[in-house]
């Protein structure tokens, strides 16, 4: 049996021999030499088998207490475990116990038999061991990751929702939750047999409370003499003007009716001295163009004293700017050839406004908030129409050599007639136009005139694409749901915060590259604002990201 490569140890049995027939030795003798050598035999093999042996093959005669160190063939605890052996007195076990030099025996080492299943030594206790799941591989990936620690995760986080502590839902407490389910358990309402109608005449003078019958509860002409106590309506009970001449009965008021100076100007309805109330000398009638600007009195042309059609051309001063029009009054205009509105500015090369908005902000500052003019030139050194804010335009034009068969064009202009590039949207954020219908696709710039810092991506940037060709995802949009239910349509694309995360994951910043959006816009009381500094100081600040997705696509293709 093999020990090392040096070293070989052979174990045989002692056997014992006849002691041979010799005629000279007396058989006493015999005897004695014979019990002799059978006690040495003895006393060998109980030393042989007190020892610790290295064997291959279990011992003929084992003995409670015997030790071996069991090497194959032999499988003396028939689970292929090579080692320290002892034999309890039926069968073999791992040895067990303490020993001595150095303060550990055989039975602190670790054997096969302290572990189940596979894995990684773990200590639970003393002299107590199990295994864990062998997670290297997964370790020394993060390990790849770098130093968490400098990262700057968040630590702490103070929960600070404005949308729904402005939404009415954030009031609703356990309380009046609670109540709502009391209401609930008193049962219908509508079986309850509640007043719907109230038969005529059935409110009396009883079921009145005081002060019930107000001015504005009382119909016009209702109250006449029979419902006043006499001299009850006194002077100083009616207001200027209260009496007009429809109240007053034919022949019912004369001079003994009135006391001296009773009756004024101001008391006089329009229209109610005429001719006939008037006594001979009076003023009968007022000569042709004897009342001038003298003798009107502030104010005293109103539109309902100028009749429909009554002031034309000629009474109009040579123009009438916007503050003597009434925001509430609509013009008509006939159909005539000539236009309404004609530019002020003639120029070849001048631009001008013909309708301009301005309003106020919450500071009461006044802004140009745009308007409808002419742009200073145009292509062929034609002149566009354009809408507008400030100094920046929209040209509508539909003028191409003069013949209009050519193309019509809608474009970012300013209003001096210079092109506005790339600076315009078409919608926002928080307005999106729903659908395109268009001939032929969009076309984006792409000459290399127009470009810097062209590189092929880095492998990180590879990576973030393959992970984010395995993030594509189909989904309903919540408006549609809303709209049309189940009958909403699926859409395919990818969730804006996962590409963020896969770019995070990289070590890279999502927000530095096109594809990926983020948008922020403030509401207030149904109003969309999308500058903070148009909307007010409790107005409730909303992101919302989104995706180029010719960007992302461009970008996955990169990685096939």
């Amino acid at each position: 049996m093999s020990i090392n490569k040096l070293t070989s140890i052979v174990l045989g049995r002692y056997v014992k021999q006849n002691v041979p027939s010799v005629p000279e030795i007396p058989s006493p003798l015999r005897q004695y030499l014979s019990d002799e050598f059978q006690s040495i035999e003895v006393n060998l093999q109980e030393s042989a088998d007190a020892n610790l042996q290295v064997a291959d093959v279990q011992p003929e005669r084992p003995r409670k207490g015997m030790m071996r160190y069991a090497v194959s063939p032999w499988n003396p605890l028939n689970n292929g475990t090579q080692g320290l052996v002892v034999y309890n007195g039926s069968a073999w076990e791992a040895v067990q116990g303490s020993g001595g030099g150095g303060g550990g025996g055989p039975t602190d080492a670790i054997q096969d038999t302290d572990f189940t299943t596979n894995g990684l030594m773990k200590r639970t206790g003393n002299g107590t061991y199990t295994s864990v799941t062998d997670n290297s591989n997964a370790w020394d990936t993060a390990y790849g990751w770098g130093n968490h620690g400098s990262a700057g995760y968040l630590t702490s986080f103070t929960e600070s929702d404005p949308v729904f502590t402005a939404h009415a839902a954030s009031g609703v407490t356990a309380t009046k939750i609670t109540n709502w389910d009391t209401a609930y358990g008193w049962g219908d309402h509508g079986s309850a047999g509640y007043l719907t109608s109230i038969v005529d005449l059935s409110i009396t003078s009883a079921k009145l409370g005081y002060g019930a019958v107000t001015n504005t509860k009382i119909a016009n002409n209702t109250i006449s003499t029979g419902q006043m106590q006499d001299n009850i309506v006194t002077t100083a009970k009616i207001v200027n003007q209260a009496v007009t001449g429809a109240k007053i009965g034919t022949n019912t008021i004369d001079s003994g009716n009135m006391a001296n100076n009773s009756i004024y100007t101001a008391a006089i309805a329009d229209g109610q001295v005429t001719t006939a109330k008037l006594a001979d000398s009076y003023l009968t009638s007022i000569a042709a163009g004897s009342v001038g600007t003298s003798e009107l009195a502030n104010g005293a042309v109103t539109n309902t004293k100028i009749a429909s059609g009554a002031v034309s051309n000629s009474q109009l001063a040579g123009s009438i700017s916007g503050n003597k029009i009434l925001t509430s009054t609509s013009i008509e205009l006939e159909n005539a050839t000539t236009p309404p509105f004609v530019s002020g500015s003639t120029a070849y090369s001048g631009a001008s406004i013909l309708y301009k908005v301005e309003k106020s902000n919450y500071s009461g500052t006044m802004y140009d908030h745009g308007g409808i003019g002419t742009t200073q030139r145009g292509y062929a050194d034609s002149r566009y129409t354009y809408m507008s804010q400030g100094d920046i335009a929209v040209g509508v034009f539909g003028i191409f050599s003069g013949t209009g068969t050519g193309h019509s064009y809608f474009q970012p202009l300013t209003t001096s007639g210079g092109n506005h590039q790339g600076k315009m949207y078409l919608g926002t954020s928080n307005a999106k136009w729903n659908t395109v219908y268009a001939s032929t696709s969009s076309i984006n710039t792409s000459d290399r005139s127009t470009k810097q810092q062209i590189e092929v991506i880095s492998d990180a940037e590879a990576r973030v694409a393959t992970a984010a060709k395995g993030l594509m995802r189909k989904f309903k949009f919540n408006d549609s749901v809303e709209e049309k239910g189940e009958d909403a349509r699926i859409h395919f694309g990818i969730i804006a915060q996962d590409l963020q995360d896969a770019f995070s994951a990289e070590g890279l910043d999502a927000s530095k590259y096109a594809m990926f959006c983020s948008d922020t816009w403030w509401e207030h009381e149904g109003k969309t604002y999308n500058f903070q500094e148009d909307a007010p100081e409790d107005a409730v600040e909303i992101t919302q990201l989104g995706v180029r997705y010719s960007e992302l696509l461009a970008f996955i293709i990169a990685t096939l």
